[in-house]
C-alpha cells in the first residue's frame, strides 16, 4: 500500500512540474525569453528579497544564484553572450540602491545549463554566506526620526533610501514592480495629494555621522521643507536639501517633523 501511495505522490508531482512548465509557455506565449527579459526577471526576484528590519529597509544576502536553462546548445551559447554575472550586478544593484544599501560582499553566481524545453527559463536562490570576521566600523552618533502630524507614521531613518509615495508599490501595466514606497502616506484626504512616487529621503554616513537629504522624484503637488518659518521648496530631480533637527517636511498637504540627535557616548 506505501508503495503504491508513493508512486502516486510521483506521479502527481511530476503532472504539477509539466502543469507549471505548461502555464508558464502560455503566459510568454510560446515563445522563449529573450536575454532582456531573463534580465528584468532576475532583478525582480532579487528585488523580492528586499525587507524591513528595525531600522528601515535592507537587503539581507550576500549571495545571489542564478541558474538559466538552455533548451539547445544554440540558446546555451546565446545566454552565455548575452549575459554575465557582472551584468546582472550592475541590474540588481542599480534596482536596489534606491532602497537599501548594497551589501559590500555580494556576490552573483551565474550558470548556464542545458535542460529540454519546458521548465522555468531562470531561477534565482538568494543566500547569505558568512565572510572572514571584519573590523567592526565605527557606529553613527546620530539618530533620526519621521513623524507624520498625527502621528500615524513613525520611522526611524539609518544608512539607505527611503522612497515616499501614496501606495506601497508601484507596478507596469504589464505588472511588474516599478518601485517599493517605504513611508506610505495615502491613508487620508491630505494623503490624497501625494503621488504614487513623490521623493525620497537619502541617509548617508559621513564619518560617525549620518546625514540625510530629501529629494523630490518629479511629485505634482511638491515637496518643501520649512526650517525656522521659512519655506523652502525642493527642487525636482538630483538637487536636494539636506535636513536638519526640527525640520517640517511637506509632501503635498501632508506634514511631517524630522528629528535628528547625537548619540552621547
Amino acid at each position: 500500500m506505501k508503495n503504491l501511495v508513493d508512486k502516486v505522490l510521483h506521479h502527481a508531482a511530476r503532472l504539477d512540474t509539466v502543469v507549471d512548465a505548461f502555464v508558464s509557455d502560455r503566459l510568454r506565449g510560446g515563445r522563449v525569453l529573450t536575454p532582456a527579459e531573463l534580465l528584468a526577471a532576475i532583478v525582480t526576484d532579487v528585488e523580492r528579497g528586499v525587507t524591513v528590519g528595525p531600522d528601515g529597509p535592507l537587503f539581507p544576502y550576500n549571495r545571489i544564484a542564478v541558474v538559466l536553462s538552455a533548451g539547445t546548445a544554440g540558446r546555451e551559447s546565446e545566454l552565455r553572450g548575452a549575459l554575465s554575472a557582472d551584468a546582472v550586478r550592475l541590474a540588481v544593484t542599480a534596482r536596489l540602491q534606491r532602497q537599501v544599501a548594497i551589501p559590500a560582499d555580494l556576490r552573483i553566481d551565474l550558470r548556464v545549463v542545458v535542460k529540454p524545453a519546458g521548465g522555468e527559463p531562470v531561477t534565482v536562490t538568494l543566500r547569505t554566506v558568512a565572510g572572514r570576521q571584519l573590523p567592526v566600523p565605527a557606529m553613527p552618533r546620530s539618530v533620526a526620526k519621521l513623524t507624520t502630524a498625527d502621528a500615524s507614521v513613525r520611522l526611524t531613518l539609518g544608512e539607505g533610501v527611503f522612497n515616499i509615495g501614496r501606495i506601497a508599490e508601484i507596478r507596469g501595466r504589464d505588472g511588474k514592480m516599478i518601485r517599493r514606497n517605504q513611508i506610505v502616506l495615502g491613508g487620508d484626504a491630505a494623503g490624497a495629494t501625494v503621488s504614487r512616487m513623490h521623493a525620497h529621503i537619502k541617509g548617508a554616513l559621513q564619518g560617525d555621522t549620518l546625514t540625510f537629504t530629501l529629494f523630490d522624484d518629479g511629485s505634482q503637488r511638491g515637496s518643501t521643507v520649512v526650517r525656522a518659518g521659512v519655506p523652502h521648496a525642493v527642487v525636482k530631480g538630483p538637487v536636494g536639501i539636506r535636513l536638519k533637527d526640527g525640520d517640517e517636511i511637506y509632501v503635498g498637504k501632508v506634514q511631517m517633523i524630522f528629528r535628528l540627535r547625537r548619540v552621547r557616548d
